[in-house]
């Protein structure tokens, strides 16, 4: 006789979280996102983690990899007035 089994094995569980991941990132793909977009999407989700250690090693590699391109960082940038030039073009 063969044990009758409720429910879903671990092993299923965890393929059908991995599913829902994979079709997630191919909705975000789907959606149209830059290299950067998606560093600073892993980064966000770096820092949802439960598990401080793996949070700060994974948002502090982010930062390592993405730098100054990533995140707004070193001298900001001047703004410039929207205006016309003397000469009477404007200068946008």
């Amino acid at each position: 006789m063969t044990p009758t089994m409720y429910g879903q094995a671990q092993s299923e569980k965890v393929a059908e979280e991995n599913q829902l991941c994979r079709e997630m990132i191919r909705e975000i793909n789907n959606f149209g996102v830059s290299q950067r977009q998606l560093m600073m999407l892993i980064h966000l989700l770096g820092s949802e983690l439960e598990n401080i250690e793996h949070a700060r090693a994974i948002t502090r590699l982010v930062r390592d990899l993405g730098g100054s391109e990533l995140f707004l960082i070193g001298t900001p940038e001047h703004d410039h007035e929207v205006g016309d030039e003397p000469n009477g073009t404007p200068n946008v």
